[in-house]
């Protein structure tokens, strides 16, 4: 089975509770998946219209487990400041830990309550 390791949020949002909104929604989906949420957004004032700007904090979000960050936040832009953000992502201790994690989300699914059809394959992009 291919797993999605890495999910990547662009985003653009007006104020801090937009950005809240994106920023606690990617959170969940790393924990609750066992994976890395990157979200990057735009901010700033734009050009055009020129009544649009735009608030954001890149960040690099994690799962809630030993070998990540308590705060399951890698690596978190300051707000205002015009910057890229870096870290390490470690894929060896994803899948480890979806094996012998505290908890395994992954395991727990009813999947005599629902089930997971796609209608559009997922494109997977690997990275050497």
């Amino acid at each position: 089975m291919n797993e999605v390791d890495i999910i990547f949020v662009p985003f653009f949002t007006r104020d801090i509770q937009g950005y809240h909104r994106v920023r606690y929604s990617a959170q969940s989906r790393a924990v609750e998946n066992y994976l890395y949420t990157i979200i990057s957004g735009s901010s700033g004032n734009l050009l055009s219209p020129s009544d649009l700007c735009g608030y954001s904090r890149s960040s690099i979000l994690t799962p809630s487990d030993i070998g990540f960050p308590e705060s399951a936040v890698l690596a978190e832009a300051d707000s205002g400041n015009q910057t890229m953000v870096t870290g390490d992502l470690d894929i060896n201790l994803l899948h480890e830990l979806r094996l012998n994690g505290t908890v395994k989300p992954l395991e727990d699914r009813r999947e005599d309550v629902y089930s997971l059809t796609l209608k559009i394959p997922i494109q997977i992009i690997k990275v050497d």
